[in-house]
């Protein structure tokens, strides 16, 4: 039996809404994006900021638990995704932890931790930007012995880490009301002080660390910058 269908302007109207409805995201509309980048709105600076054999490597490294895509980056319908760290930094912040510290690899890290530096500029939400901070950190940290201005760069992100703290606490106090977790920014420019022989400075890092509830070893580091201040002769750019 053949079927048929009136065209009323009506019918007409409602078939122009619909393809409307499929290609245009409208606000209100929650719209699949395909691929993770996209997703965050990575996907243009994903095409213009790595070469074709970049792209490949990282998407060879990027298997995350879960996925039924060989290729999630860039294919799939990903649908809204929940979470403080549910960030266009935070998710570039976990990319770059599945590359490795390889020559082919380095060249691909520092594009995404600049990418990443400009993220982390605007991030609104405090644990995004401070996870994102810790990232920071640690890629400009290994630069400091190639790259000049890394280590300033990254005393420079341990120190906005810190500034930021006590908004940060206050927010993972529901997670962790006894103890917060280490903090990065306070440990990394702890360590730099201490090497370069700023001790009472470190010394100040490490209490302040403590009294602020953050884990770590704040009480043996500041104890150990005491002694070499004492056996050294006193800092000389402390008050």
């Amino acid at each position: 039996m053949a079927w048929s269908v009136r065209l009323t302007p009506a019918l007409a109207r409602g078939i122009v809404y619909l393809v409307a409805l499929l290609t245009f995201p409208f606000p209100g509309i929650c719209m699949a994006k395909s691929g993770l980048l996209a997703y965050y709105d990575l996907d243009s600076w994903w095409e213009s900021a790595l070469t074709p054999s970049e792209r490949q490597r990282v998407e060879s490294l990027f298997h995350p638990l879960g996925s039924d895509r060989p290729d999630p980056l860039t294919d799939g319908a990903v649908g809204h995704i929940d979470g403080a760290t549910a960030t266009p930094a935070g998710f570039l912040s976990a990319l770059l932890g599945w590359l490795r510290s390889t020559p082919e690899d380095i060249t691909i890290r520092r594009k995404m931790r600049d990418k990443l530096g400009e993220l982390t500029a605007v991030e609104p939400n405090v644990i995004s930007r401070h996870f994102a901070l810790q990232v920071l950190i640690s890629e400009y940290y290994r630069d400091r012995e190639l790259v000049s201005g890394a280590l300033q760069a990254s005393i420079a992100a341990c120190r906005q880490q810190i500034e930021m703290a006590p908004v940060v606490a206050r927010a993972m106090r529901a997670d962790f009301p006894d103890q917060l977790p280490r903090h990065v920014g306070y440990e990394r420019l702890a360590v730099i002080l201490e090497k370069n022989k700023e001790y009472d400075e470190a010394i100040r890092v490490c209490e302040e660390a403590r009294r602020s509830g953050w884990n770590g070893d704040w009480e043996r580091r500041a104890q150990r910058c005491a002694a070499r201040r004492t056996k050294g002769g006193s800092d000389p750019r402390g008050t």
